[in-house]
């Protein structure tokens, strides 16, 4: 990792002159004339032709704090937490969008959230009202066919609008048709299981918005339900004792959120509200066997969020904002396994685990000179997780947590990012609950004990513009790892053990990325292209709860690499697009259990025509060649660390190709 960091700023030496420096060299503005050629029919279209960015959604974690994504939409981000930002964005014309700025480090008035790149969508206010149809069909190779749909209304008049919306998903499993499993025993006795797999389902969901003046600021709500299901089932073609496995699960979510800013004289204040319901039931079922397997889970949810900001422009070059976050946060869960009509105990089946959690933050963004920003501040958080079942327990956390990043803007093409912080992780509330997957024979107990992992981030990062359209990121980032969550052994009462997600200590992990926008009009026959490559390398190292022995994060992939190119081709007023992924291999560690999973590469194809800018057709298939994934798993007696090894088992399915077709048409 020390010879990628000396690399890197090598790299910076060698490209960067000593050309002049400004502040506005930290936005870069994009206009729509600069997204004409590709005639892009949404906002979501727009960001991924942005120059060395890379959308990312957010990660779903609790709270708004540190974990929304990095686009925003007329200066704030959206509240709805339901949908995803990359729906939000899909949902915005393209037709409606005044212009992009792309902001590096920061800039006044804008909440970067921790982010080091920001995208900040600016809306059009002259009136218009559009209504947009959308539909479509998933086909597969055995002849399904799974329709789609969507209809939206858009109205704005000024600094009002309106929106609201109606889709219905297609939810499918990608490895639908024939596999195979080879279980070999201790003795070397081979037996070859062929399987059937099937599963598909749906996802609808209702979504309303309205932003509108008040008060002398700007308010914005907006309200979403939806609800997804998937069926899913196998057959087992055992040669001596065929079996079925079957499983149904239903989610139900709704939330409704409100935002509102206002300038009280040189302050902006902020205030987001945001209340969320989840439901979810499961079942599964493995039969024909010796006997019967059943699995049942019941989880109800629920998130509560108040999120206040101030921001006040100290000076021309000092900003400094603060704030606090309360959220409050339950789980209630229920499983039940039973083995041939007799229920298993298994430890923390029914469980209500709840969180409250405040944070007070304050912020500096610091334009130290022409080409130097400090962006630097503190976040902490006090929280405390209430548990009841078979332990119940109350406990309390602290943890600060500081973050600084420095961006040096070398010249209006070149910028180079340092950035260390102490990031905290969320757990997972379905942790504190036990679960079980038939078709692996893997019990998971819950545990009562968890505590969030921490992380030091430490991130070297270059960027650099080329070619009106080019950029290249490089980056290294070091972690160093306390309160580690994986998975570790439980003894219950009885000393029965269970694996169960838990801490295990301390390590480390590097990243080397490599992210690359390259345009191809240099190249005559391929006017209009454009290349993309992310490279990535990774290397970590833990303490294995049981044998004490080093080694990587668990299901980690120690590289990764990916390419796509997309044309707009003017004469034939489409965009088409070939991606490559090169697939991945991944190992995992279960107290009696070591499995590895291989993913063979991908190739996915799109087509796009645009006759016009209210009219797309589009059509593309997912894994134009059959691609093969395989899992290896290795049983054992007991505790791997001392037990005899029982069976080996490969299991290999196949992603298969998928073909997508759409139509999408624009009333105004």
């Amino acid at each position: 990792m020390r010879q990628a960091v000396l690399a890197i700023f090598a790299a910076v030496l060698c490209l960067c002159g000593p050309a002049p420096v400004n502040a506005q060299d930290q936005v870069d503005t994009y206009k729509p004339e600069f997204f004409a050629a590709a005639r892009p029919a949404t906002a979501m279209d727009m960001i991924n032709r942005l120059p060395g960015f890379n959308f990312d959604g957010g990660d779903g974690s609790r709270g708004f704090s540190g974990n929304s994504g990095n686009v925003l939409i007329n200066g704030q981000r959206p509240t709805s937490k339901n949908e995803g930002l990359f729906n939000v964005l899909q949902r915005i014309i393209a037709a409606n969008v005044d212009h992009i700025d792309v902001i590096h480090g920061s800039a006044p008035g804008i909440d970067m959230q921790g982010k080091a790149v920001m995208a900040n969508v600016i809306l059009k206010t002259t009136e218009s009202t559009s209504i947009v149809a959308t539909a479509g069909a998933y086909a597969f190779e055995t002849g399904r066919v799974i329709p789609m749909g969507a209809v939206q209304f858009n109205r704005t008049a000024g600094e009002r609008s309106y929106s609201l919306s109606l889709r219905r998903d297609a939810n499918f499993n990608n490895q639908m048709g024939s596999a195979h499993i080879t279980r070999t025993d201790a003795s070397g006795n081979a037996v070859r299981t062929e399987e059937e797999v099937s599963g598909s389902g749906g996802n609808t969901a209702l979504n309303a918005g309205i932003k509108l003046p008040l008060a002398g600021g700007d308010f914005s709500a907006n309200a979403a339900a939806n609800q997804s299901e998937f069926n899913s089932g196998t057959f087992y073609d055992d040669p001596v004792t065929p079996q079925t496995f079957s499983s149904h699960s239903r989610n139900q979510n709704g939330e409704v959120g409100a935002s509102y800013q206002h300038g009280l004289g040189a302050t902006t204040l902020g205030l987001e509200l945001l209340q969320r319901m989840g439901h979810n039931v499961s079942a599964s079922l493995l039969g024909g066997g010796s006997t019967d397997e059943r699995y049942a889970s019941l989880r109800d949810s629920g998130e509560s969020i108040g999120h206040l900001t101030l921001r006040y422009p100290l000076t021309d070059k000092l900003t400094l904002e603060g704030g606090g976050e309360a959220a409050f946060n339950y789980l209630r869960g229920h499983s039940l396994y039973t083995l041939g009509g007799n229920t298993v105990t298994v430890p923390s089946s029914a469980v209500n685990v709840s969180e409250m959690r405040e944070e007070i933050f304050a912020t500096a963004s610091w334009q130290m000179e022409d080409d130097l920003l400090l962006d630097a501040g503190v976040r902490t958080e006090f929280s405390t997780i209430t548990e009841q079942g078979d332990v119940s327990q109350s406990r309390s956390f602290f943890y600060p947590k500081p973050r600084m990043q420095l961006t040096w803007t070398l010249n209006s093409r070149s910028t180079v990012r340092l950035r260390a912080e102490h990031r905290l992780g969320q757990l997972n509330f379905g942790d504190f609950i036990s679960s079980v997957n038939l078709t692996q024979n893997k019990v998971t107990a819950g545990n009562p004990d968890l505590k969030p992992d921490e992380r030091w981030q430490y991130e070297l990062a270059y960027e650099f513009h080329f070619w009106d359209r080019g950029a290249i990121t490089i980056s290294a980032l070091h972690q160093e790892l306390t309160n580690i969550l994986d998975n570790k052994p439980l003894a219950d009462s009885s000393g029965v053990l269970f694996d169960v997600h838990g801490n295990i200590g301390s390590g480390r992990s590097d990243q080397l990325s490599v992210d690359a926008t390259v345009p191809t009009d240099r190249i005559g026959f391929l006017k209009g292209g454009r290349l993309n490559l992310n490279l990535d390398w990774r290397d970590s190292a833990v303490k294995d709860p049981l044998t004490g022995v080093a080694r990587r994060l668990q299901f980690e992939d120690a590289s990764s690499y990916s390419f796509g190119f997309v044309q707009d081709l003017d004469a034939w007023q489409s965009t088409w697009s070939i991606n490559y992924y090169h697939g991945w291999k991944e190992i995992g560690f279960r107290l009696a259990e070591i499995d590895q999973f291989f993913g063979n590469p991908q190739l996915n194809f799109n087509w796009t025509y645009k006759p016009d800018a209210d009219l797309n057709l589009s059509f593309s298939v997912a894994n134009v060649f059959t691609t093969a994934r395989t899992r290896i798993s290795d049983y054992f007696a007991g505790p791997r660390n001392i037990a005899a090894l029982t069976k080996h088992e490969i299991e290999v399915d196949y992603a298969r190709p998928n073909f997508f077709f759409s139509i999408r048409k624009t009333f105004h």
